[in-house]
């Protein structure tokens, strides 16, 4: 025999089955929230995961194009070094084609030239030929009033005895100390 000791407005049959129907309500009630709860977090996290997944592609890429990027640089340095160099050379070319027009300038038209070379740093030697030898008188003090000759010396001049002949000539000039 079962006592029940509610109030008789409570005691009705069906009011235990709708106490009972909300709790089981309640429960299931939680029990989907939680559910929902959980799959919207491992969906966020998944979210999460698949960024992280391309970011971490993006930053793979970038290190690749980063190293790429400084091998190029590198390459980059080494092009400009050369072109320094370059430059450097074409410079000392374009000053020796200045000394040699100069010269070239400054002789007498029975003169002709038939060797111009450096020697060392600060000395140049020129052969030649012509038909007189005050002509070489000539040309000796044409080069020593070139602002960048220091001294002016015939090495050599010879000729043959036969009549008509041209004398060759040596001369070696020492340039000056800060035109080189």
């Amino acid at each position: 025999m079962e006592i029940n000791l509610l109030p008789a407005e409570l005691r009705s049959s069906s009011l235990p089955n709708s106490f009972y129907f909300i709790g089981k309500i309640t429960v299931g009630i939680l029990l989907l929230i939680t559910l929902l709860t959980y799959l919207i977090f491992k969906g966020f996290n998944y979210v999460l995961q698949s960024k992280n997944m391309e970011i971490s592609q993006k930053l793979d890429q970038n290190q690749i194009i980063y190293r790429q990027i400084n091998i190029i640089k590198g390459e980059i340095a080494e092009h400009e070094k050369e072109i320094k160099e370059y430059e450097s050379i074409l410079e000392q070319k374009n000053y020796w084609n200045k000394i040699f027009c100069t010269i070239n300038n400054k002789k007498p038209s029975t003169v002709s030239l038939t060797k111009l070379q450096v020697q060392g740093n600060n000395k140049l030697l020129i052969r030649g030929t012509t038909s007189k030898l005050t002509t070489i008188g000539a040309f000796i003090y044409q080069l020593s009033k070139i602002e960048f000759c220091n001294k002016v010396n015939l090495n050599i001049a010879t000729t043959s005895l036969e009549k008509n002949t041209n004398i060759e000539f040596e001369i070696i000039v020492d340039l000056k100390e800060d035109v080189v």
